[in-house]
C-alpha cells in the first residue's frame, strides 16, 4: 500500500485549479504593461515635455518626470512578476514576452544612441535607467518562474 497523504491533494488539487483557470486567460494578458509605459514615453518626449522639470514639491520633495517614470517602471516590473510566479503553472510564454519588450527597450535605446533618425528620444539615461529595470526583471521572471516550476514538479513526485 502507498503512503497518501494529504499534502498530495492539496497540490494535485491546486495543480488541477491551475490548469481549469489558464482556459480564461485573454490574450492581453500576455502583453506586458511595459509596452505601455513606452509609449507613455513616447508621447510625453513628442509633447515636448520637459522631463527634467519638477513636478510638485511635497515636504521639501521635489518629484521630476523623470523620477516618476523611474518608480512606475521600478512598480511595474514587480507587477509584472506577479504573473510568473503561480506554482504549479508554467509561465514561461509570460517571461518570453517580457524578455520581447526588454529586447525592444534595448533596441530603440541603440538605435537613438547610434544617432538614426527619428529614434533620438530614447538616447538618454533615464531610458537607460528604463533597460536596466526591465533587464533585472527578466532576470528574476526566469528564476522565479524556474523555480515555482521546480517546486511544483517536486510536490508531484
Amino acid at each position: 500500500m502507498t503512503d497518501h497523504s494529504p499534502s498530495d491533494d492539496r497540490s494535485a488539487a491546486a495543480v488541477i485549479e491551475n490548469e481549469r483557470g489558464r482556459g480564461k486567460r485573454s490574450y492581453l494578458h500576455y502583453i506586458p504593461v511595459s509596452l505601455y509605459l513606452i509609449a507613455f514615453y513616447v508621447l510625453i518626449k513628442l509633447a515636448g515635455a520637459d522631463v527634467r522639470a519638477v513636478m510638485f514639491t511635497m515636504y521639501g520633495y521635489s518629484l521630476t518626470l523623470v523620477e516618476v517614470l523611474q518608480l512606475a517602471a521600478s512598480l511595474i516590473a514587480m507587477l509584472e512578476l506577479l504573473k510568473v510566479s503561480h506554482p504549479g503553472e508554467n509561465n514561461t510564454v509570460e517571461v518570453i514576452f517580457m524578455l520581447c519588450a526588454w529586447i525592444v527597450y534595448l533596441l530603440f535605446f541603440v538605435l537613438g544612441a547610434s544617432q538614426t533618425r527619428g529614434f533620438g528620444i530614447f538616447s538618454n539615461t533615464e531610458f537607460l535607467m528604463m533597460i536596466v529595470i526591465f533587464a533585472c526583471q527578466v532576470f528574476a521572471g526566469f528564476l522565479l518562474n524556474a523555480r515555482t516550476l521546480e517546486r511544483s514538479i517536486a510536490d508531484n513526485r
